[in-house]
């Protein structure tokens, strides 16, 4: 059984037990796993985020219920996959409708074979930019050398 109260989850190490004694602090402001889409008052919303370190640019992605305690919390040195890589910057973030959800996405990112491209395009896109290139409002690619008909379709 779990129990959050707003600010802390607590799981209950004997089941059936109602004494406070048999309680024990799960995490803060982290809802459990088993909770779908019930995470309890004011836990906020769960997030998918995408941090870059600034030390070797590589890309880590994870989830949370409060993004910016938690982009702090790898910033401190609190998290151990990210502690020797500091500092980082949030380049992307989505909010879900349940935690699960957004450790659905979380593993696709991490452990499928189009997880990595999918990561950095998604950084990319959130930054605002391809490769560096942009096009015009509206504009169409064609490629690098498009043929006369490609050219006579656009007008």
């Amino acid at each position: 059984m779990v129990y959050c109260d707003g600010k802390y989850c607590y799981i209950c190490k004997i089941a059936g037990s109602s004494s406070t004694s048999e309680w024990i602090l799960l995490r803060e402001e982290m809802a459990p796993r088993s909770l779908e889409g019930d995470r309890g008052p004011d836990l906020g919303m769960p997030y998918l985020y995408i941090l870059q370190s600034e030390k070797d640019q590589k890309l880590y992605v994870g989830t949370c219920l409060d993004i910016d305690k938690r982009v702090e919390k790898h910033n401190k040195g609190f998290v151990k996959s990210t502690k020797s890589r500091r500092p980082l910057v949030l380049k992307y973030y989505k909010e879900y409708s349940t935690l699960s959800e957004a450790r659905k996405e979380e593993w696709s990112l991490k452990y499928t074979p189009w997880g990595g491209k999918l990561k950095k395009e998604l950084v990319s896109k959130a930054a605002g930019s391809s490769n560096g290139r942009t096009s015009p409002s509206g504009g169409e690619y064609l490629g690098s050398s498009p043929s006369p008909a490609a050219l006579d379709s656009n007008k």
